[in-house]
């Protein structure tokens, strides 16, 4: 009888133990054509603007490279990417790349 109990006990802590959740840190990568500017936001303590190099003109709207060599960047420290959003506004789009990474 206590070996039954004591070996309930024990698959009971191990089930739980198994179901516990990893910790992320989360960071958003934003490149608009508004302003030819990328704005990285990362797990709430870190924010960068950086300027980008691409002319502004009507070809260049689309253009995503400055997010993704970002996202590229963050990828090789470890950060994973969970979801890309594009918004279209009259005259520009805005690009997100939102990322997570464990702790």
């Amino acid at each position: 009888m206590k070996k039954t109990i004591l070996l309930t006990g024990f698959i009971l802590l191990l089930s739980t133990l198994s179901y516990a959740q990893d910790k992320y840190k989360y960071a958003s990568v934003v490149w608009t054509t508004a302003h030819f500017k990328t704005y990285t936001s990362i797990d709430g303590a870190d924010y960068q603007i950086e300027e980008s190099d691409l002319k502004k003109s009507n070809e260049n709207l689309f253009n995503m490279n400055p997010l993704l060599k970002k996202v590229k960047e963050l990828e090789s420290q470890g950060w994973e990417v969970i979801n890309f959003d594009t918004d279209s506004h009259q005259g520009y789009t805005l690009n997100t790349a939102y990322l997570r990474r464990k702790q």
